[in-house]
């Protein structure tokens, strides 16, 4: 049965794959960025699972733990670009805001700030999209398996 620390190294792993394919087409930096970020979203969404159910007694796969929330997450994944967009057009317009010659080395801080998070989130979705079916992966190759829903 795969541990907390299994759960953790394959969901950050499928979380920067995926953010560092979805953002392939970046320029290297925001790419890089977005990979981080995908490293995040796939550690808190590899533990996800056992945090809305934990683990206190073997058979505490229910719903959280189902196939049916697995399909469901994957259901989002079309929404998922919508958002990486949105997340992509907010740290183009702070790249843009912070070359402006009228703005205060304050400014231009914030501006640097509020890009690189904004690259950020754009690869921490779909991380924790990935690092949470990659917990009921694991999950399911295990002999207990995964309920259809519970």
């Amino acid at each position: 049965m795969p541990n907390r620390q299994v759960h953790v190294k394959v969901g950050v792993f499928s979380g920067c794959g995926l953010a560092a394919y979805r953002s392939r087409e970046q320029d290297l930096l925001k790419m890089f960025l977005e990979t981080i970020g995908g490293g995040f979203g796939g550690y808190i969404g590899s533990k996800l699972p056992d945090i809305i159910e934990p683990a206190s007694w073997p058979g505490h796969r229910q719903f959280a733990h189902s196939v049916t929330a697995g399909g469901s997450i994957a259901c989002l994944y079309g929404l998922l670009e919508r958002w990486e967009k949105y997340f992509r057009s907010q740290a183009k317009y702070y790249g843009d805001k912070k070359s402006e010659e009228c703005v205060c080395w304050f400014q231009k801080f914030l501006y640097v700030i509020f890009e690189v998070l904004s690259c950020i989130l754009a690869g921490s979705l779909g991380g924790l999209g990935a690092g949470y079916i990659s917990h009921l992966v694991l999950d399911g190759r295990t002999a207990k398996g995964l309920p259809v829903i519970n």
